[in-house]
């Protein structure tokens, strides 16, 4: 009886022994495991934050682009208000140089008939003092239209 009290105390003891060793080596693992745990949260919260101030540059750079697309549409606005202003004001010019042009060509013709009947005439009164000299007389009217 004592030996069988003595192997099962033995037996309590090295089942407490192992108990301890394995709750030790399980505290371990625990250890460890938190610890990684710990280093991949760490981890995460870094590049959680990269991505965070990426997100913040990429709007930041996407609201610069926004701004800018619509400086350049206001831009493009304008010039092309621009544009079709001086189309406008170029038709406007062509119509008006077409209207000179077609009042230089009455002009022109008016001072060719102007021009032809003074040299006309000058011709007439040349011939006239040419008759007046030689002695020919001529009628009332023609001199006085001469």
């Amino acid at each position: 009886m004592w030996k069988r009290l003595f192997a099962v105390l033995l037996l309590l003891s090295v089942c407490s022994c192992l108990h301890v060793a394995a709750q030790e080596t399980y505290e371990q693992d625990i250890q460890s495991s938190y610890l990684s745990i710990r280093d991949k949260l760490i981890r995460l919260k870094a590049n959680s934050e990269n991505v965070t101030e990426q997100l913040q540059m990429l709007s930041e750079k996407l609201e610069v682009s926004q701004q800018e697309a619509a400086s350049w549409k206001r831009t493009s606005t304008s010039l092309s208000e621009n544009l079709k202003s001086i189309n406008e004001q170029l038709a406007d010019c062509y119509s008006t140089i077409m209207l000179q042009q077609a009042q230089l060509r009455v002009h022109r013709k008016t001072v060719a008939i102007l021009l032809s009947i003074l040299i006309i005439r000058t011709l007439l009164m040349l011939a006239g003092f040419a008759l007046y000299l030689k002695g020919i007389r001529l009628p009332r009217w023609i001199d006085i239209f001469l």
